[in-house]
């Protein structure tokens, strides 16, 4: 018999208002476009819609070429020198965490809500155990064994998302 010790992290306020605060982090993230890019409106529709490369203009003049969705939205929010992408891996490179290297990342997981926007601060890790249901390439998962979860179980149903995982697993062991 499996018993799980469920501690309640989110409260009725939480439901209640988790639709403002989702307009709120809308509006937020498009402010931080139209701060970092001159022609961010090309690349908030370009980057809505797909259609990658985009060619961007910073704000101090720079022209660079935003190759995904992720690019776009770690620069708009600082991370310009925080990552790096080789092909289909993005390395991320975080002075409070190990390099992390993710295969499948484009389009696929949140890794910049998990390591950069790191909203699962808010959850009680250390030394808990943690059941990861959907852990997609197990960016998640990474993330739990940084923050010291005691174990993690990590479930994914899709056979490429889980393949994606394994191979990413033997990356960083």
């Amino acid at each position: 018999m499996i018993s799980f010790n469920i501690r309640k992290n989110m409260s009725a306020l939480h439901y209640v208002f988790s639709p403002l605060e989702f307009f709120r982090d809308i509006c937020g993230a498009s402010w931080k476009y139209c701060k970092t890019y001159r022609n961010f409106i090309t690349v908030l529709f370009k980057k809505s819609s797909h259609q990658f490369p985009i060619d961007a203009v910073l704000k101090n003049g720079d022209r660079i070429r935003l190759k995904s969705a992720l690019e776009a939205q770690s620069i708009a929010n600082g991370f310009k020198n925080s990552f790096e992408i080789d092909s289909d891996l993005f390395i991320i490179i975080n002075k409070e965490i190990p390099k992390i290297k993710l295969l499948g990342w484009n389009g696929n997981g949140d890794v910049f809500g998990v390591f950069f926007d790191q909203y699962l601060l808010k959850l009680s890790i250390k030394d808990n155990d943690v059941v990861d249901i959907g852990a997609n390439i197990g960016d998640s998962s990474i993330y739990f064994a940084i923050k010291n979860a005691k174990r993690i179980i990590a479930l994914e149903p899709l056979p490429k998302n889980y393949e994606i995982a394994k191979k990413i697993l033997k990356l960083i062991i």
